[in-house]
């Protein structure tokens, strides 16, 4: 079975749309994933810019947090003809996975405002869904939410490329899989943890050390 670890990257809908805002406050400017066998071993990316409906011009603040100017979505493809090379990408039999659960909302969301129906490979896609961030919170015990460089670190890896480019996040969900999967220090916070029988709090520096929790 395939893995497929994928990013996005979004663009506020301008405040004049209001009557698609009320359905979809962003759209995807930027697809990223990363494709794993049954071995973990990648074997395909993803990667393309969206041009958006509702705003053509890219805001500064995600410019400066993305990396994504207006230039680059002006020529591309719009988010339905994307979201179809995307499905075409994944083939079949396969399970997705995000950090967080806002990407396949924001995918449902868009969807609707722009009258994409649900065609059989997206049902298959939503169905196969899973939140990693959820994941690795439970793998360890932690009672609030944890960004995904900070996860990196604490597991002992690090974050390559540029943070909030939809390709690098999805490599970096990747990597940290692996490592909740294969590696050795997440499963032996997950022993301490569990022989302890208390989850993650105030006592955090005292059962891990150097572990860093860190929200975001």
């Amino acid at each position: 079975m395939k893995r497929i670890f994928m990013d996005l990257e979004m663009n506020p809908i301008s405040s004049s749309q209001k009557e698609a805002r009320e359905i979809c406050r962003s759209e995807v400017i930027e697809i990223g994933a990363v494709m794993l066998d049954e071995e973990n071993k990648e074997i395909s990316r993803f990667q393309t810019y969206v041009r958006p409906q509702y705003s053509a011009d890219i805001m500064p603040f995600i410019t400066n947090i993305t990396g994504i100017t207006t230039e680059h979505v002006a020529d591309a493809k719009n988010f339905e003809k994307v979201f179809q090379e995307f499905l075409s990408w994944c083939g079949t039999e396969y399970e997705i996975y995000s950090w967080s659960e806002n990407d396949p909302i924001q995918l449902q969301k868009e969807m609707e405002l722009k009258s994409m129906p649900a065609s059989a490979e997206i049902v298959y896609m939503f169905l196969h869904w899973h939140d990693l961030q959820k994941e690795y919170e439970k793998m360890l015990f932690l009672e609030r939410r944890i960004a995904l460089k900070t996860a990196l670190k604490n597991a002992g890896l690090e974050f390559c490329g540029r943070a909030h480019s939809a390709l690098s996040d999805a490599s970096a969900t990747a990597d940290l899989y692996r490592e909740m999967t294969e590696g050795k220090e997440i499963k032996k916070i997950n022993s301490m943890l569990s022989a302890a029988k208390k989850p993650l709090g105030t006592s955090l520096g005292d059962l891990l050390g150097s572990f860093v929790l860190q929200t975001g």
